[in-house]
């Protein structure tokens, strides 16, 4: 019968350490030792420390929330950004397209293009050089070898051609490539 009354009185007891934890220490028996209230300290530490810890992850989940929400809205606005972007570059090659002074072809110099058959060169090479829109006078008088290169010939063909430049501009009569001389 004791024994039921010592377990009840613990039960009470530790129901009220859970509830009131300061009531719990101060309504004890004499009779409960010195373990079990340094136990008892030591879960309502761990409990402190438990509540601690929940209240940090949450406060640790809201900063991650804030923070997640800001990339979306970040993300959001470079993707509204690029679609912009893509509809301006579409809007301006549609513009392009439809510029008709982008569409005009040059006519070839027929000088020229005497010239350079005259050299003995390629049709394909000829309609090249020919696309530059460069008349004989230019290309005997005013072009440099960087813009032969640019042209983007072989280069031993760039080379027939600024061999025969340099030749006429030494003697100013027109060679096609060879010695004769043609007017």
């Amino acid at each position: 019968m004791f024994a039921l009354d010592n377990l009840v009185r613990q039960c009470a007891e530790a129901a009220l350490n859970v509830i009131a934890p300061d009531l719990g220490e101060n309504l004890g028996a004499s009779t409960v030792n010195s373990q079990k209230s340094s136990k008892s300290t030591n879960s309502f530490d761990m409990r402190d420390q438990i509540l601690q810890l929940k209240e940090e992850n949450n406060r640790l989940t809201q900063e991650f929330i804030v923070s997640q929400k800001q990339y979306q809205a970040l993300l959001k606005d470079l993707i509204d950004q690029t679609q912009l972007q893509g509809q301006a570059l579409r809007q301006v090659i549609a513009d392009l397209s439809q510029c008709s002074t982008i569409k005009e072809e040059l006519e070839p110099d027929p000088k020229l293009a005497q010239w350079l058959e005259g050299l003995g060169l390629h049709r394909t090479t000829r309609e090249i050089f020919l696309s530059q829109g460069f008349t004989l006078e230019e290309v005997l008088h005013d072009i440099e070898r960087e813009d032969l290169r640019r042209i983007g010939l072989k280069v031993g063909t760039e080379f027939k051609i600024w061999v025969a430049i340099t030749q006429y501009r030494s003697t100013p009569t027109i060679c096609n490539g060879t010695s004769t001389p043609t007017y």
